[in-house]
């Protein structure tokens, strides 16, 4: 704990937050849906984790819905959601790994502990099965940023 305590913050970002929007087409039974949205990133203070130390903490969610995944599609207890970016992305901070925003069809499903599951491994068969398909997206570039 006094590890913690001694460490100084990451530099502050001069932009603490943004909104960036964007556009997604997909399919779903020949069916066309467009969705146009915006997605908010704010700075949201420091954090500590092992390995790391301080750092930098953002948040971003859909300006529509106050939450931070898309869902495309419903099937009970399945879900199929689309990632618009990460706030660390958008925002440039230079501690993040992301060096481009490619969006992708993730699945989440209940897990037998109680909580759930979500990734991309094997979800072409999902995919075709439900008929669903990501046809194109646009997004905004991210900002300058500048961390005094």
């Amino acid at each position: 704990m006094l590890s913690f305590l001694g460490c100084q913050n990451a530099p502050e970002p001069q932009i603490k937050e943004g909104e960036f929007p964007f556009e997604i087409v997909y399919e779903i039974d020949g069916k066309i849906i467009t969705i146009n949205d915006v997605y908010i990133c704010e700075f949201d203070g420091f954090d500590w984790s092992e390995g790391v130390g301080k750092h930098r903490k953002w948040k971003g969610y859909l300006k529509s819905s106050c939450v931070e995944e898309l869902v495309l599609l419903e099937d009970g207890d399945l879900k199929f959601a689309v990632s618009v970016g990460s706030p660390e992305y958008y925002m440039s901070d230079p501690d993040c790994a992301y060096s481009e925003n490619i969006p992708s069809i993730y699945y989440i499903k209940p897990n037998e502990f109680g909580g759930t599951t979500s990734g991309t491994l094997d979800i072409e068969p999902l995919l075709e099965q439900h008929k669903l398909k990501l046809i194109s997206w646009e997004f905004s570039k991210p900002i300058q940023n500048f961390f005094e």
